[in-house]
């Protein structure tokens, strides 16, 4: 193996991969509790998962039409096999949560492998993450500090509108940071502008993730990390903000 290449932009790709099939394993595990759901659907969906990955790494250019072809074998199977097992509402609720899952857990956190492939790919991928970061860590601080107005208290108790707008301070600061020491060759104002998305994205990512552990009544959506949680509780904010960020960079 090439010295730094865990390093360089394949190394982090594949370790990307990694962390998304570890992120979809926690999506399967609060959307299909037992014994509340029959247990073939977790593994058929984690299974859809690997397909749509598998293809993903050999033939990129089938992506979608393997995660069609996925999704409706998964909706295929799962009326087959709940049929006069469980409430219709329910059942409706646990496919839609299950073909959501492809999206939200693969095809979301895939563009920050896709941005690995661009040029400059370091670059925008650091960008990527410390603006997300930076977003988090100043709404946590600014919210401690100084929140006072609910943002989303059934999603988030603790979220305030003044920690949202001290996230977007601090992904605009970051956005800054990177103009002036990498991307002097966009103009501030377009980099401001991708932070001020990028801030908003990352708290809606944040804001989903709490309403998933909501409902499946959890604290952390998985304990990788002791103290911290899971991949989904610590990166919630990139996979919303990765596709924004990938279309930025491809059409800049």
């Amino acid at each position: 193996m090439a010295t730094g290449y865990w390093a360089g932009a394949q190394g982090l790709a594949d370790l990307s991969l990694l962390v998304l099939l570890v992120g979809a394993w926690e999506y399967s595990q609060l959307v299909f509790p037992s014994p509340r759901c029959p247990a073939p659907l977790r593994w058929l969906f984690l299974l859809g998962v690997l397909i749509i990955v598998t293809t993903f790494i050999f033939n990129p250019q089938f992506l979608l039409s393997s995660l069609a072809l996925v999704i409706v074998s998964f909706l295929s199977l799962s009326l087959a096999l709940t049929r006069n097992q469980a409430p219709l509402e329910e059942l409706l609720r646990t496919l839609t949560r299950s073909a959501t899952g492809f999206l939200y857990a693969v095809i979301l956190p895939l563009h920050a492998i896709f941005l690995l492939q661009l040029e400059g790919a370091l670059a925008w991928f650091a960008m990527m993450l410390l603006m997300v970061f930076a977003c988090d860590t100043f709404a946590y601080f600014g919210g401690k500090w100084a929140g006072k107005t609910p943002l989303m208290p059934d999603i988030s108790p603790k979220k305030t509108m003044e920690g949202s707008l001290s996230g977007v301070l601090g992904s605009l600061m970051m956005a800054s940071l990177f103009w002036f020491f990498y991307f002097h060759h966009f103009s501030l104002l377009s980099l401001l502008t991708l932070g001020l998305f990028v801030a908003i994205s990352a708290q809606f990512g944040d804001l989903f993730a709490s309403l998933l552990k909501r409902v499946a009544q959890v604290k952390d959506s998985g304990k990788l990390m002791p103290g911290h949680g899971g991949i989904l509780d610590r990166l919630d904010g990139v996979y919303f903000a990765a596709p924004l960020v990938y279309f930025w960079a491809l059409t800049h």
